[in-house]
């Protein structure tokens, strides 16, 4: 089990158990290159993933390794 979902089922569990609990800290997750490349292996997988996204990204501009890497790079720019 990856060490991201490991996190999504600790804080899922809290949620749930400490209904009054803030949590404090989420978008540095969402801004580590690990869960940045999670999403998007995972965006890239799905079926409607040949459309563009709103940046006029597509999938095969995607193809190659450079530019995934690249890609995750200027999104964890942009989101810091």
């Amino acid at each position: 089990m990856s060490d991201i979902i490991k996190t999504q089922r600790s804080l899922a569990i809290k949620a749930k158990y400490q209904k009054e609990h803030q949590f404090d800290h989420l978008y540095r997750l969402i801004c580590r290159q690990d869960w940045i490349k999670d999403a998007l292996d995972t965006i890239l997988s799905n079926k409607g993933s040949k459309t563009a996204g709103i940046d006029g990204v597509t999938k095969k501009t995607l193809q190659s390794d450079t530019a995934k890497a690249e890609f995750v790079n200027e999104l964890e720019a942009e989101l810091r």
